[in-house]
């Protein structure tokens, strides 16, 4: 891993890895300003059990397999049916032509109960990253009536604020996922919000930036490694920001 500096966070990274988080996980893990304790995985963009080999094989990318463990966690939401997204992701999440199957054991806990216990060892020294539904969240706070005081932060990607969302016009896919959860922790951790509108506006990577990554893949792993995870997602965002959901699917996904 890369060496960690005095002033690294220690986060847990709650995902439903698809090729998007694929690339959160990979900036996390190399990042010498994160100190990258663990990996929860939430039902969200694909199948469970390929959200779960998604997450170990981007690992294995990044080289820190054997130091970050994965948990898994909660296989639906709270309430709703679950509802994936395929149409964009492509099949198994990764573009549709990667299946990884990596040789890589779960941890044994379930993740929410792998985050309560170690926000308790280590009270106010955690930071909590959340870029999926958050179910995983939702189920620590029962879990842990204090969560939010044993947490140092709690960072959120998910809601359309003032924005057309991703999934519906109101509705941002993280949220939309699992609206029982999400309104679980809005209302019971202080948790800083990254919602759509702000994703568009400073996250989207433009022409000269994909040209850039394009350039270096045959040098660097990670620049392959995206544009192959990534032409599916690509290709579906070159349409409006939001449109009628194919028949059988469920919706856009961040």
């Amino acid at each position: 891993m890369t060496e960690q500096s005095g002033d690294s966070r220690r986060v847990i990274l709650d995902t439903d890895t698809a090729g998007d988080d694929t690339q959160a996980i990979l900036l996390a893990a190399r990042s010498s300003r994160i100190d990258l304790d663990s990996l929860t995985v939430v039902a969200g963009n694909v199948a469970f059990d390929d959200e779960v080999k998604n997450a170990k094989h981007t690992l294995e990318v990044a080289g820190v397999a054997d130091e970050v463990p994965v948990h898994e966690g909660a296989r639906g939401p709270l309430v709703k049916d679950h509802e994936t997204v395929e149409h964009v992701h492509g099949k198994g999440g990764l573009g549709g032509n990667v299946f990884p199957d990596p040789d890589i054991l779960s941890a044994d806990a379930h993740a929410a109960s792998h985050i309560v216990e170690t926000a308790r060892e280590s009270p106010g020294e955690l930071s909590l990253l959340c870029i999926g539904p958050l179910t995983n969240v939702a189920l620590a706070c029962r879990l842990e009536p204090d969560l939010n005081e044993l947490l140092d932060e709690i960072w959120v990607m998910g809601g359309a604020v003032n924005t057309i969302g991703n999934d519906t016009p109101s509705a941002e896919y993280n949220f939309w996922v699992d609206p029982d959860a999400a309104k679980v922790v809005v209302d019971e951790l202080d948790a800083t919000l990254v919602d759509w509108g702000l994703c568009q506006r400073q996250a989207r990577l433009e022409g000269p930036q994909l040209e850039a990554i394009g350039a270096a893949a045959d040098e660097s792993r990670f620049a392959e490694f995206f544009l192959q995870v990534s032409e599916r997602v690509r290709e579906f965002t070159r349409n409006p920001r939001w449109m009628p959901r194919p028949q059988g699917a469920s919706g856009a996904s961040e």
